[in-house]
């Protein structure tokens, strides 16, 4: 994936320097923004993406494991209910994600009525006593990291 980050930012400057300087201060702006995001695609492409994934806006019941790298964050919001999908990255071994998951999930009242495993990972799933949060958690192992995603909602009304 490397060779892609030296067109990338050879693109981004080429955005900034084509910029008209007669040019209205919205398409000014709009050539930065887009040499910004040249930029943070270069930079994750090479492996040094930090801060890309804001995860301030999950819900309390929704815990990631420490350390880890966020790489997805999508809220969703659908007739009475509102919640997400949070995926994220560790070296922890899965052995340790499931059981911090289930302690996450028992500290904020989340009870998993199922579970499956798989010889590559682990799919817990579950409710509050109330049935008004639930959610799912796929942990998976790859070759050098666990890929986590947690399914979230809770009711809103």
């Amino acid at each position: 994936m490397r060779p892609i980050t030296a067109p990338l930012l050879t693109l981004a400057m080429l955005l900034a320097a084509c910029s008209d300087s007669g040019a209205a201060p919205e398409a000014s702006a709009e050539a930065a923004r887009d040499a910004r995001n040249a930029g943070n695609v270069a930079s994750a492409m090479a492996g040094s993406a930090t801060g890309l994934v804001d995860i301030s806006d999950l819900p309390d019941f929704v815990e990631m494991y420490q350390g880890a790298t966020p790489i997805m964050n999508m809220k969703t919001n659908d007739s009475g209910a509102a919640g997400g999908l949070l995926s994220y990255t560790t070296t922890a071994p899965i052995t340790e994600v499931v059981a911090f998951h289930r302690a996450s999930a028992k500290r904020n009242g989340i009870d998993f009525k199922t579970e499956a495993a798989t010889p590559d990972g682990m799919t817990l799933a579950g409710t509050s006593a109330d049935e008004a949060r639930s959610l799912m958690v796929m942990i998976a192992r790859g070759e050098a990291e666990t890929t986590v995603s947690l399914t979230h909602a809770r009711k809103t009304g």
